[in-house]
């Protein structure tokens, strides 16, 4: 059916995906992005199965981000995941050496699958749900937002996180007492089914902040309403 098609649009190059193709996009395939050398030859592929678009990143080195065109909302696909698409119209954007590329992708009946209903993590920086009966304090807020700040006052920003002394700063809090409220809210999102919160290596715990940020945003957990919470 029609409404079933997939419409992907890559610099005014576009193709409508039926439900039983299997689209390729990269080097090569069936969209060739470019031919950089330092691009995979196949850096992901659209499919539809059991009523849902979804994304696979197949690729073993390359992030792909997906970001709503309608609101701040973004998600980060890591390299041999897979998720739903829930955003009926996004970009979907990747690096490769000193170029990011972007492709435009309108998807038919997106997904809306609630957290109660997530059974599967869908890679090490992916969850696309929204945030029912997660209820959070203030100063739980207020550490999401000093670290989501950018990208809460510019939905276009670089999804660039702050340390976290940084956010401590901005909040006018001890570090102690930002790292404790850091703790409690990834784990409190956490025991609820989010994946990528929990780890104790300097790089997890800098892949948690922007995955707090993004799951925070693209759930509404937190939205540009909340910057009040920041002191003047």
């Amino acid at each position: 059916m029609e409404s079933d098609n997939l419409v992907v649009d890559f610099v005014g190059e576009v193709h409508r995906v039926l439900p039983s193709d299997r689209f390729t996009f990269g080097r090569s395939g069936d969209l060739e992005v470019d031919d950089n050398p330092y691009m995979h030859r196949i850096v992901g592929r659209f499919r539809y199965d059991d009523g849902l678009w979804w994304l696979d990143n197949t690729g073993s080195a390359i992030t792909l981000e997906v970001a709503d065109r309608n609101s701040p909302s973004r998600m980060k696909l890591a390299p041999g995941s897979s998720a739903s698409l829930s955003f009926e119209s996004c970009v979907i954007r990747f690096p490769a050496a000193a170029t990011t590329y972007e492709i435009d992708v309108t998807v038919p009946r997106p997904d809306r699958t609630p957290i109660e209903n997530l059974n599967e993590v869908l890679g090490e920086n992916t969850v696309t749900v929204n945030a029912l009966g997660i209820s959070l304090t203030d100063d739980q807020r207020r550490c999401i937002v000093s670290l989501a700040k950018a990208r809460l006052e510019d939905p276009g920003a670089p999804a660039t996180i702050p340390t976290n002394r940084s956010a401590a700063a901005l909040l006018g809090w001890k570090i102690t007492r930002f790292n404790r409220k850091l703790d409690n809210v990834c784990d409190r999102l956490a025991d609820a089914g989010v994946a990528g919160l929990r780890g104790d290596s300097s790089g997890m715990a800098t892949n948690r902040r922007q995955r707090l940020v993004d799951y925070s945003i693209s759930s509404g957990i937190v939205t540009a309403a909340d910057l009040q919470l920041l002191p003047d």
